[in-house]
């Protein structure tokens, strides 16, 4: 079988995101033993962007003469015609489209629709946005197949971080993400403002990612001001030794097709408090015991995250059985099993 996957999106030399998901599969795809042969697209370059991406890059992937073409990063070519699959990482421009000012009409309206709807199968991270595709565009339960993404193994290996570059002075509380209002910075700094004034003499809080331009950070406490520091964009070589250095990480977020940043923390040992939804994408029941990898929490609740945090925080027995507990879980989650999972989803359509 010739299998075409678009790799256009890793031009922008991000490593997080979608790109991080196409960069690692199909580096293990190629690791794989199989007869099949791939493709990697980049795409044409310059022109008109729809005629670029949509009828341009269309007759280059038919001229590649395809069994199958896999559009990883939510899309395919309008006009391409051949068998498709696409990955779906994730619908909350539609569920929360108030979180997307800038709407993005032609991907929201055209684009994802047609690459959904003819595709022959669809590729979702977790039963969540399973659920969304199937509830927006109404897609039958047999065209879907599930398949949880990896972390990486060096989110496992023992990092150290740059005193230098971070300048630690205290030991600190980690939010790592992308400053977009479903990322719920808002309500974490709150939940920190809200922490007894011993804890927060003793912890800051670091918070890494780049800000989007809707978003406004706003402080109430004073004192609490000068102890949340904002280091912006981290590179992805530098996001092993943040997270195993945190005290703890957070991440309440209220909207996730997976949530791979818990994972990737947990890979190092950093106990993590995470929104109930993103426990539920892992498949995992949620007892509240102590024996969990994780504390999961109503991310809508100040006072449920800021409990999590003292709980963390002022347990440091808890502290470490839910870090041993993590790297356990995280290692179930591999790219080497996502790319034999995607495979096999290849292979069932080629045979059709």
């Amino acid at each position: 079988m010739r299998i075409g996957i678009d790799c256009r999106i890793l031009r922008q030399g991000q490593v997080t995101g979608i790109p991080n998901y196409v960069r690692n599969l199909t580096s293990e795809l190629k690791k794989l033993e199989t007869k099949h042969e791939f493709v990697f697209f980049d795409g044409p370059k310059g022109g008109v962007p729809f005629w670029s991406n949509h009828v341009s890059y269309a007759k280059q992937i038919e001229k590649a003469r395809l069994d199958l073409f896999h559009g990883p990063a939510n899309t395919s070519p309008f006009f391409y015609k051949g068998k498709s699959i696409v990955t779906i990482h994730d619908l909350a421009i539609y569920k929360h489209p108030e979180w997307f000012p800038r709407g993005q009409w032609l991907a929201t309206k055209v684009v994802v629709p047609n690459s959904i709807r003819k595709a022959d199968r669809i590729i979702v991270p977790s039963e969540a946005t399973k659920r969304d595709v199937q509830e927006l565009f109404g897609i039958r339960d047999e065209k879907i197949a599930v398949i949880a993404e990896g972390v990486e193994s060096r989110f496992f290996e023992k990092s150290a971080i740059s005193d230098d570059k971070f300048q630690i002075s205290k030991k600190y509380i980690l939010f790592v993400g992308t400053l977009e209002p479903r990322k719920n910075l808002k309500r974490v700094i709150e939940a920190y403002e809200g922490l007894p004034a011993g804890l927060r003499n003793e912890y800051e809080l670091w918070v890494a990612g780049k800000k989007m331009e809707n978003v406004k950070i706003k402080m109430q406490n004073d004192n609490a001001k000068s102890k949340i520091r904002f280091l912006g964009y981290v590179p992805d070589s530098e996001l092993p030794g943040l997270y195993q250095n945190a005290a703890v990480f957070v991440y309440p977020s209220l909207y996730e097709g997976f949530g791979l940043p818990v994972l990737e923390a947990m890979a190092g040992g950093t106990p993590t408090i995470c929104s109930k939804q993103i426990v539920g994408n892992f498949k995992f029941q949620i007892s509240n015991d102590k024996s969990e990898p994780f504390i999961a929490v109503d991310p809508e609740s100040v006072e449920d995250l800021k409990n999590a945090m003292k709980r963390v925080l002022g347990d440091s027995q808890l502290a470490k059985q839910m870090g041993q507990k993590g790297v356990e879980m995280a290692r179930r989650f591999t790219w080497e099993r996502a790319a034999r999972e995607t495979m096999r989803v290849y292979e069932e359509n080629w045979s059709k």
